[in-house]
């Protein structure tokens, strides 16, 4: 038996967050003030990527308000000046999907929570949102239409509304690396390139893992999910990827893999790939994440595909990874597999801020 190995290091994903606040009047609905503002994710907010999914309850399913004044930093972990929270309730609303603004793709996600009436009384200068009071994934002082630190005044029969938007860039540049790839050759040219963008496609919080399944009808391979895995989280678990498109579902890797026969690099929203070759069975694709190590903002993820998977030639394949999107590889030298041989695939993925 023969095996070949290939190391990948994918574009780092690029995240940032907003806020949108409003003062309600409860008896007739109309808005009493609005403010917009971004925020700062915090390290607590990326070292959450791994633990549990970034767009379900249990990673920013709660706002914190509060009366500090000290401006966020990335080791905080909660308010300066806690004064009190709001959890998912009937007013909550989610939405995930892929937008464009100004030419700049994006996946996004966003909540809607309310501080119901009674709950505030008074003037508030900081806001946080996460996953309890004293956990939180990202904090900003409360800023004013030309981003100076304000309060905002909630009295006790109005009401606040809180939407948090959460937004993944999608790169629109080729990324150009090397790779070696044992049995086959050294400093083989890799070009790495976004896949199957589906500007408009949204979906509901009623749907797991939306996007993971590239090939499904409708599906855009960059909207951020809310399924029940992290990203790339090392605990395993279930994925509701199609394993006929090469499902890795231990040890919580959530990919799909699919060589193609296409010879050349497709547009980004690209979606009628060819399968080249086939996968078997369920068991003949399987994956492991490496155990993270806090503040790293990354996670090493191995593919293997048996001796009875994906044996053809082929230069060009496709992987969607849980909320990190879909991307094509291109290699300039192809790839040859027999049953004689098992593939390897050794990938980092990393996370980051964007710079707003």
């Amino acid at each position: 038996m023969k095996e070949m190995n290939l190391e990948i290091e994918n574009p780092a994903a690029r995240l940032s967050g907003h806020f949108k606040l409003e003062v309600i009047n409860p008896s007739t609905g109309a808005v009493k003030r609005s403010l917009e503002f971004d925020n700062l994710i915090l390290n607590n907010g990326l070292n959450r990527f791994t633990a549990t999914s970034i767009t379900t309850t249990s990673a920013m399913n709660r706002i914190c308000i509060g009366t500090g004044t000290i401006a966020p930093d990335v080791n905080q972990t909660a308010l300066q000046s806690f004064s009190a929270s709001t959890i998912a309730t009937s007013a909550n609303v989610y939405q995930s999907s892929t937008n464009s603004l100004n030419g700049t793709l994006y996946s996004v996600t966003s909540t809607r929570l309310r501080f119901l009436v009674g709950t505030l009384n008074g003037n508030y200068s900081e806001i946080g949102a996460g996953w309890s009071d004293t956990q939180l994934f990202s904090r900003a002082l409360i800023l004013d239409v030309n981003g100076n630190p304000t309060t905002i005044t909630v009295l006790s029969d109005e009401a606040l509304d809180v939407t948090y938007t959460l937004r993944m860039y999608i790169p629109q540049t080729d990324f150009n690396t090397s790779v070696t790839i044992t049995g086959v050759g050294t400093d083989i040219p890799l070009t790495i390139r976004p896949a199957i963008v589906r500007v408009g496609h949204s979906t509901s919080a009623s749907t797991t893992n939306i996007g993971n399944t590239p090939w499904q009808t409708g599906a855009s391979g960059w909207t951020l999910a809310d399924g029940t895995q992290g990203v790339m989280q090392s605990a395993a678990g279930t994925s509701s990827l199609n394993t006929s498109a090469g499902a890795v579902t231990g040890s919580g890797a959530n990919i799909a893999f699919s060589p193609t026969t296409s010879t050349t690099l497709q547009s980004m929203t690209y979606t009628s790939y060819t399968r080249a070759g086939t996968v078997n069975a369920a068991t003949d694709v399987v994956g492991s994440a490496s155990t993270y190590v806090t503040n790293n903002f990354y996670k090493d993820v191995t593919l293997f595909t048996n001796l009875n998977s994906y044996n053809a030639t082929y230069r060009h394949f496709v992987l969607a990874f849980n909320s990190f999107g879909t991307y094509q590889y291109l290699l300039d030298t192809p790839i040859t597999k027999t049953n004689t041989q098992v593939l390897t695939l050794n990938f980092r993925c990393s996370w980051a801020r964007k710079t707003i």
